[in-house]
């Protein structure tokens, strides 16, 4: 029961970080008729929410000092699972930089 906050916390964190983007697709493309990118969102929503927890998780580990009594795989994989969303997560928001500043053929 304790872990409904985190979650609800993470959830609120990856949809301020995606927000931004929304609004800046939603400005800069509005004179473009196109579908809306909703798999989009929705994939850069949970890779936040996902690096969120993950942070979470890993800094409440490390302050209540039990980070090495889980072995050292536990962390290391942690942080490993960081850095791959952390480059799925850039690697998106970078391909897709130009739709969302308005670019008229971003794809």
């Amino acid at each position: 029961m304790a872990t409904l906050p985190r979650i609800l916390r993470s959830i609120a964190l990856g949809l301020a970080l995606t927000i931004p983007f929304i609004v800046m697709e939603l400005l800069n493309r509005i004179n473009y008729s196109y579908n809306f990118p909703f798999v989009l969102f929705i994939v850069l929503w949970l890779l936040a929410s996902g690096f969120a927890a993950l942070i979470t998780s890993l800094s409440s580990g490390i302050i209540q000092g039990n980070m090495l009594a889980d072995g050292i795989w536990k962390p290391t994989g942690k942080v490993v699972l960081l850095l791959i969303i952390i480059l799925l997560w850039l690697v998106i928001v970078i391909d897709q930089m130009p739709c969302f500043l308005g670019v008229a053929n971003c794809d």
